[in-house]
């Protein structure tokens, strides 16, 4: 058991230590840099693209200031049918979760790990459907 441990904890430390930071940051010439990201919905990018950005001004001794921000549905189906079918993917995968985690017979939590593991799959084969864009300066 204690093997176990140590290849786990070994694994994530040096996965942290080759992560980069702003790894989506777009440097540019004129100081106005940009962030492109691919998100599941019109809400997440901000929150992943924010502390990059932060992260890559606080290199240079300055703070971010935002100059614009775009959400645009970049998917291959109607915008509507990508939200249903990720609300539906990700209500599987949540329920299907907990019927997994709060069963007490074999049947529901095979079940269970069924829905879950179904609408973890779905969800990961649907994708991003919309580009997130930020463009920032550090001052």
């Amino acid at each position: 058991m204690q093997f176990v441990r140590f290849i786990v904890i070994g694994s994530l430390l040096s996965g942290c230590s080759f992560w980069n930071h702003h790894r989506d940051v777009r440097p540019d010439v004129s100081g106005t840099h940009t962030i492109i990201l691919n998100t599941d919905d019109r809400t997440s990018g901000y929150r992943e693209a924010k502390p990059q950005a932060d992260h890559f001004c606080r290199k240079q001794h300055k703070a971010t200031y935002i100059l614009s921000e775009e959400y645009r549905y970049t998917g291959s189906m109607s915008e509507s049918d990508y939200v249903a079918l990720k609300t539906a993917a990700r209500v599987a995968r949540d329920v299907g979760g907990a019927v997994w985690g709060l069963s007490k017979d074999e049947r529901s939590e095979d079940a269970g790990l069924v829905a879950a593991t179904g609408g973890a799959i779905a969800d990961d084969a649907i994708g991003p459907g919309y580009t997130y864009t930020v463009k920032f300066q550090c001052q």
